[in-house]
């Protein structure tokens, strides 16, 4: 069930209390269509306040276990979305720059605290942070003056014979290449 259907749930309790936990389990059979057990309809009750006072936005979360250090989170998604456009975003390097924010924010008094893949997955998850590939190569090329450039290509070419002219437009050194992978908010374009 996701925090929707519980959050609808308990309002529906609410509404009615006098509602038997098999009437509730019928109740959600019956409009959403799931198959519940008595013990999640259970818990869902007795977890009624915090399922009500959730946004309705963040329905799509299942599980609600506070962040340690909320501030420290906040300024990190605040640094990934400024990034994000300009660097390939990897979980190491979220996790280092989540070390280091640590370090500025608690200077005096440095919480030993591991920044696990486990604590990297539940932030990714409450932020909306997911892997994309980066498509196409929008703005990597200056339009301007093309022309001219084009013309000068050509020039030098014409001085060869065809059978010594190569296409080694997409060579190169490609153990440089960035990853086309990226960690980001959105879908984002590639460069070349």
């Amino acid at each position: 069930m996701t925090d929707e259907i519980r959050r609808a749930l308990c309002k529906h309790n609410k509404d009615n209390p006098s509602l038997t936990q098999k009437q509730l389990q019928e109740w959600v059979h019956s409009n959403y269509g799931l198959q519940v057990s008595q013990a999640t309809i259970s818990n869902t009750v007795k977890r009624s306040l915090e399922y009500l006072s959730l946004a309705p936005e963040r329905g799509d979360v299942k599980r609600h276990k506070p962040a340690k250090f909320p501030d420290l989170e906040k300024s990190l998604y605040e640094w990934i979305l400024q990034y994000q456009e300009h660097v390939n975003m990897t979980g190491e390097l979220i996790i280092e720059k989540a070390k280091m924010f640590m370090k500025d924010m608690y200077p005096v008094d440095t919480p030993d605290f591991t920044f696990s893949i486990g604590w990297l997955g539940k932030f990714k998850a409450r932020y909306g942070i997911k892997n994309f590939r980066r498509f196409g190569e929008s703005g990597s090329v200056e339009m301007e003056g093309m022309e001219d450039k084009l013309k000068s290509i050509r020039d030098k070419v014409d001085q060869f014979e065809m059978k010594d002219i190569f296409n080694m437009d997409e060579t190169g050194l490609f153990f440089r290449l960035q990853p086309d992978h990226s960690f980001a908010t959105m879908q984002l374009e590639g460069k070349k």
